[in-house]
Parts: structure tokens; C-alpha cells; sequence
């Protein structure tokens, strides 16, 4: 699976243990290109962060979000994420959101799961 990170093409995957998401970066060593589920702040939904407000991709806008999240020092870090096709967004915002409840021993509802989608 691919996203694009400001504005980059990226391949990402869930982690074996399905506790973090892990990128392909040439830039970055393997421990800065991890998204470890248990740190994630927030989500937030469509092109509002600084770096898509620089880079928008308005055709994408409502297939795109914003991880906000800490690295393994505490530093509060982003990733700006979107997506060309609406049900690999659906499929991927809803396992991330639900994988998100689970690290954090949270619950959702199914309407909350579903919220970002407009084919729900």
C-alpha cells in the first residue's frame, strides 16, 4: 500500500504484531519510520496541517488526515497521509482508528469507526 507524505510516494505496512505502521524512507533510519498506535494524539481529518496547507492536493482533500503522535523521545511529530482510491481510505482509516482503541484500551463505536467515510 502507498501514501503520500509531504508530498512524497511512500510504501508503508502494518507492524507484524499490528502495534505500529512502518514506512520506506530513504531519509529516515528504521526507528524514525515507525508510527507506534499506543503514541498517536490524534487524527485529523482533510488538508488542515501546515505541510498540506503548503503542498494541497484539493481532488484528495476528502481521502487525506493527519497523525499527530510522539517519537520515542517524547517530541510531538505529524505525518500527513492520503489516498487515491476511497475504499483503501475507508479500509485503512478504520483499522487504524480501531487499532489506535486497542493500544490505548479504549472503545469505539461502529458510527464513530465509520465517521470518515462518505460510502457508509
Amino acid at each position: 500500500h502507498n501514501f503520500v507524505l509531504d508530498p512524497h510516494l511512500r510504501f508503508f505496512q502494518l507492524s507484524n504484531d499490528r502495534k505500529r505502521i512502518v514506512y520506506f524512507s530513504e531519509y529516515k533510519d528504521v526507528d524514525q519510520s515507525k508510527i507506534i498506535f499506543s503514541k498517536i494524539i490524534r487524527i485529523q481529518l482533510g488538508q488542515n496541517s501546515e505541510k498540506f496547507l503548503v503542498n494541497p492536493m484539493p481532488k484528495l482533500e476528502h481521502m487525506s488526515f493527519t497523525l499527530y503522535y510522539k517519537d520515542k523521545d517524547g517530541s510531538r511529530q505529524d505525518i500527513n497521509l492520503t489516498w487515491n482510491d476511497e475504499y483503501e481510505f475507508d479500509v485503512w482509516m478504520a483499522g487504524i482508528k480501531a487499532l489506535i482503541c486497542r493500544e490505548q484500551d479504549k472503545k469505539i463505536s461502529k458510527s464513530e469507526l465509520m465517521s470518515h467515510s462518505r460510502l457508509y
